[in-house]
């Protein structure tokens, strides 16, 4: 997946269709390719704009 924890150029999670934002608040999200907590401005080799 090649997770890093910054945006490639302007692909970012927050910006992709695998990408959840969380409910209550916090900065983190899931992803329905990558496991664990999600930051918005992280990036992988999945990413799909959504």
């Amino acid at each position: 997946m090649n997770y890093q924890d910054h945006p490639k150029g302007n692909q970012q999670c927050v910006n992709c269709q695998f990408f959840t934002p969380p409910e209550d608040g916090t900065n983190a999200g899931t992803c329905s390719r990558v496991e664990g907590d999600i930051e918005p401005d992280d990036w992988c080799s999945v990413y799909a704009e959504g």
